[in-house]
């Protein structure tokens, strides 16, 4: 009889503890399927606000842009992407608000270097037709409600320079009397310059513009065209 009732009572613990450990795996798995729906709803979302990419295209560059536009005083989000693909060759840019195109630029036979922000907020980007061949510099902003080429130069075996003057400060407080550091842009001349012996005629840099940011009419201004060892002077 002992023997019997010991039987039952250890019979009696197993059952409790397994339906105890049944009842945490399935507690488990609720809450597992619940954060997987959770992901699945966010992955859902992020790809109907992201600009779309076909899978015929290839993503070569995405730059975020968030800009002000003083007019409607808003908050201006824009992305901009670099495809490359058999109908546009070897990239292009686009320029999208949500999930709309408001801006595209093709560059021709030309491929992507890079694509970045100045430091007045606009959006540069640095093409290229091969090594010691044509480069580009194309620089947009916005203006009016819509994006705009604001510069764009060609030179030949050189890039574009982004320097800063001598002087200046970073942070004006105040009437001191001294202007704010503000980015220029230098692009170069190059030319041919014949050799006094055969076969050294080479493609060297002559003059130089320096671009500066002109804020009264919205747009780029050479500052100076200055000799190339000069250019420095110039800022």
């Amino acid at each position: 009889m002992i023997l019997y009732l010991l039987k039952r009572k250890i019979s009696h613990r197993l059952t409790v503890s397994f339906g105890s450990q049944k009842e945490q795996i399935l507690l488990s798995l609720s809450k597992l399927s619940c954060l997987l729906i959770k992901f699945a709803v966010m992955a859902v979302l992020l790809a109907q606000s992201a600009p779309s990419v076909s899978a015929a295209q290839q993503l070569v560059a995405k730059q975020s842009w968030t800009l002000t536009d003083f007019e409607c005083m808003q908050s201006i989000k824009l992305v901009a992407l670099v495809q490359r693909s058999e109908e546009y060759g070897w990239g292009r840019l686009q320029i999208c608000k949500d999930e709309d195109t408001v801006f595209t630029f093709d560059p021709g036979a030309m491929y992507l270097e890079s694509l970045f922000l100045l430091d007045n907020n606009k959006l540069a980007s640095r093409w290229s037709s091969g090594i010691g061949s044509d480069n580009r510099l194309v620089v947009f902003g916005w203006d009016k409600g819509s994006v705009r080429t604001l510069l764009d130069l060609h030179t030949k075996g050189l890039i574009q320079e982004f320097v800063y003057p001598m002087q200046g400060e970073i942070l004006l407080t105040g009437n001191t009397g001294q202007k704010a550091f503000s980015q220029r842009i230098i692009n170069p001349y190059v030319a041919w310059r014949d050799g006094r012996e055969i076969g050294k005629n080479k493609v060297v840099p002559l003059f130089a513009d320096i671009y500066i940011w002109d804020e009264k009419n919205g747009n780029y201004k050479v500052k100076k065209h200055i000799p190339w060892r000069q250019r420095f002077r110039g800022l």
